[in-house]
């Protein structure tokens, strides 16, 4: 699909590379589309390393440290084979994978370790690049969407990459109703395979609790910034027929300019 986005940003404020992440590659590829829709009217251009897989924290988090080390090098590589600015992500696992993970994996590698530095002083959260680098928390105001919308914090996001403000910024920056819903850092059950093969029946009452927290808050919309939670909350308001629906950040600025 990558070759079928259009881009023209005359003159670009950045170069950025997007890691993808499995999530968005697989389950969410209008993600992607989102976010070089909202970079592109940033002034920012996009690039989509192809060599790129998956980040490893799947690999890792089972035992397999010998693949999440291999997955490390391929994506260093990948992801600063076209000297981008910044390299950008969708999901929180993914961020502290190349922030904290690779260089963790290859410090002991003369091969690696410096790459690994480089790649992990660049990456950042997109919610954090939008405010911190691109200053778009002004950026958007004036595009008005009178959408009341609530916020859950992703664990990898809030608690690992520091990243909780910059998203609530942007929503409140774009003219949204910002209500805070009780315990939104509390985790929303999903925890990758955690939540689908080792403890399903914990990570429903998790869910439970959660969906009961973002209904209570009244909002018609609930944000956040990582695709697993999204698929977890998104799957678990369907199911219990709770008329809220799920988005990630990105997609919520992109509508702005539909």
């Amino acid at each position: 699909m990558w070759k079928e986005i259009p881009q023209e940003v005359e003159k670009p404020r950045y170069r950025v590379a997007l890691f993808g992440g499995c999530a968005n590659d697989f389950l969410y590829p209008g993600l992607g589309r989102d976010l070089v829709k909202v970079l592109n009217r940033l002034g920012v251009e996009v690039s989509y390393p192809m060599k790129q897989n998956c980040c490893g924290i799947p690999a890792l988090y089972s035992g397999d440290k010998e693949t999440a080390v291999e997955l490390a090098e391929q994506n260093v590589a990948a992801m600063l084979e076209g000297n981008p600015d910044y390299v950008v992500t969708t999901c929180p696992t993914c961020t502290m994978a190349l922030q904290r993970d690779f260089v963790d994996h290859l410090k002991d590698n003369p091969v690696w370790a410096e790459q690994a530095e480089r790649l992990a002083a660049i990456t950042v959260d997109i919610s954090g690049f939008l405010v911190n680098q691109l200053g778009a928390g002004e950026i958007f105001k004036g595009l008005a969407s009178p959408e009341k919308v609530t916020y859950h914090d992703s664990c990898h996001l809030k608690r690992g990459a520091g990243v909780w403000r910059e998203p609530r910024q942007l929503l409140a920056a774009s003219g949204r109703e910002l209500v805070e819903m009780d315990h939104a850092d509390r985790c929303c059950g999903f925890g990758g395979s955690y939540s689908f093969t080792s403890h399903p029946d914990i990570a429903r009452s998790i869910l439970a609790d959660k969906l009961a927290d973002i209904e209570k808050s009244g909002a018609a919309c609930v944000a956040m910034d990582c695709p697993g939670c999204m698929l977890q909350i998104r799957g678990g308001l369907e199911k219990q027929g709770i008329a809220v629906r799920a988005a990630h950040t990105v997609e919520l600025l992109a509508e702005m300019f539909d």
